[in-house]
């Protein structure tokens, strides 16, 4: 029925809207999947300053991203094809692309929702780490989130710096696209992101012009603020979907006074808890190695979005997100 996992994501959309049987954790499911595929599709998005070497493309969190890199050709995002089908005639998808140094964001329109998706550029390497290791909290300029003058103007949340600061530039872009592009009809704004790209989507909802963010999706995010940051229930907590192996939801560490997020789950869609196994301390040193020498694939972001889409009952959830032409043994060497 599908070649590719996206074209399915307006019949997930007509489905959510039509279907009164669907109960909110099947929802909750569906607009997990679809909000992984478009954190997913922002790794297929590479600009010539990203193209660099093979022993980068080796430790990258994204198995397309790695492919674009072992090509050494600079990859841009269109989807239009792949999700054609409209359900209003002449409508097409809306979408635009914004980046900073660190940081790449997508935008996609669907009738009345908007979907933006964030991922860091340079996992594991240079400014990437450059930001994660900024882990000094700060409160947000200006008086901080909303709540935060309600809880004590003396104690607001703090968040991760480096963070904060990405979010900040980032958002500054996607705000100018919207205004350029007139988003004026759309009701619901859902923000997602993998690894850095999950704290940025976190904080941008401070900085975004969007109103009143539905849900945000993250996947394998560090974390980002201290107990303080995550205390107000009108606040939108983000939904954090983790694997037991994936070391990265592990930092900054707990002794910096960093908190897990509020909702964790597995991607069964179940709540997160460590194995026992994984209790140990020594364990998160065990769960980086692993994953920086590319034995493990717990942080890879095709995998979360293909067991979510499982998990939601989705078609395609087993096929490629869009088309990637193949390596060659050549290409890899």
């Amino acid at each position: 029925m599908y070649t590719y996992a996206i074209e399915e994501v307006q019949d997930i959309l007509y489905r959510i809207d039509t279907d009164t049987n669907m109960t909110q954790g099947q929802q909750r499911d569906k607009l997990n999947y679809v909000c992984a595929m478009f954190a997913e599709l922002a790794y297929h998005h590479v600009p010539e300053t990203e193209i660099g070497s093979n022993k980068r493309a080796k430790i990258i969190s994204s198995e397309a991203y790695k492919q674009i890199l072992k090509r050494k050709m600079a990859s841009s995002v269109d989807i239009t094809p792949y999700v054609s089908r409209q359900r209003n005639e002449g409508e097409l998808p809306q979408s635009f692309i914004v980046t900073t140094e660190q940081v790449v964001a997508i935008g996609h329109v669907f009738g009345k929702r908007l979907f933006i998706a964030f991922r860091g550029t340079k996992f594991t390497l240079g400014a990437d780490w450059y930001t994660n290791f900024q882990a000094k909290k700060v409160s947000i300029p200006g008086g901080g989130f909303p709540w935060t003058k309600r809880i004590s103007d003396r104690n607001p949340g703090l968040f991760h710096r480096g963070f904060l600061i990405e979010a900040y530039r980032i958002s500054a872009l996607i705000n100018t696209e919207l205004t350029l592009r007139g988003f004026g009809h759309v009701e619901e704004v859902y923000l997602s992101g993998h690894s850095l790209g999950g704290a940025v989507a976190f904080l941008s909802q401070q900085f975004l012009r969007v109103g009143q963010v539905a849900r945000i999706f993250i996947y394998g995010a560090p974390r980002s603020s201290n107990v303080r940051g995550c205390i107000d229930r009108k606040f939108k907590y983000p939904i954090q979907v983790r694997h037991a192996g994936d070391p990265v939801p592990t930092v900054p560490p707990l002794t910096f006074r960093y908190v897990d997020y509020p909702l964790e789950l597995n991607t069964d869609g179940n709540h997160y808890r460590d194995p026992s196994f994984l209790e140990c301390p020594f364990t998160s040193i065990f769960r980086w190695l692993w994953c920086l020498c590319g034995l493990g694939k717990s942080h890879f972001m095709e995998i979360y979005r293909k067991e979510l889409g499982v998990t939601a009952g989705a078609v395609g959830a087993e096929l490629e997100l869009v088309p990637m032409k193949r390596l060659t043994n050549e290409q890899l060497k």
